[in-house]
């Protein structure tokens, strides 16, 4: 069985560094993502790569150093992408959902998400992103274009960081989603208390407000 070949969002990165895995303080999150990026099924498009690098920020010096001697980047000058990048632009004209300025900012070259899209189908990868479905309707145009419902469309597969690191037998994830799972039986037991407990401190407000985690 082949094994599964990810291509990278920048969102897939921006996210986990601003929000998630800030380097400051999971630097095993960025090393694991590094060694992954030396495995040969992790790639980045340039244009991706572009993007990452208008930050000029800590994630830009990783991505830079974290490439480097890798094969890892691609280009989109690839006819096979060039041709089912026209095939995306064309369906996204054609499909009576998106407003004029969806299709205008998509068709700019910097943009990555077609390219994704495109590279994805070309060469059978599956597409790491934080985009989620916007469902557009004839009647009710969008003026955003998202990923997962052009992907759908070509039936391009794509999923979250977290699939990723699943995939990828990332150290820890296993510990992390525990931790989650017993920091919202907590919160739910700390309002449970607060319910039915008039006496409730207020240290215990403070903690419910800690782990209401989203």
């Amino acid at each position: 069985m082949n094994q599964e070949k990810f291509l990278i969002d920048s969102n897939a990165l921006i996210t986990p560094s601003q929000n998630y895995y800030p380097f400051d303080f999971a630097m095993g999150f960025w090393r694991q993502m590094r060694r992954a990026m030396q495995s040969g099924n992790v790639l980045i498009l340039d244009v991706v790569y572009q993007e990452i690098m208008k930050g000029k920020d800590e994630l830009s010096n990783w991505l830079k150093e974290a490439i480097e001697h890798t094969t890892c980047k691609i280009t989109v000058q690839d006819k096979d992408i060039i041709a089912k990048y026209s095939d995306v632009q064309n369906y996204i004209k054609t499909c009576d959902l998106y407003k004029p300025q969806a299709l205008s900012e998509w068709a700019k070259r910097e943009i990555a998400d077609p390219w994704l899209i495109a590279t994805a189908i070309a060469k059978n990868y599956v597409i790491i992103t934080f985009e989620d479905h916007r469902k557009p309707q004839p009647q009710q145009k969008s003026k955003h274009i998202k990923i997962p419902d052009v992907a759908d469309h070509f039936g391009v597969k794509y999923d979250n960081i977290y699939y990723f690191m699943r995939k990828r037998n990332f150290l820890g994830h296993k510990l992390i989603c525990q931790f989650i799972k017993k920091l919202k039986q907590l919160r739910n037991y700390l309002i449970f208390s607060y319910a039915y407990c008039p006496a409730v401190s207020l240290t215990h407000c403070r903690i419910i407000s800690l782990v209401s985690l989203q």
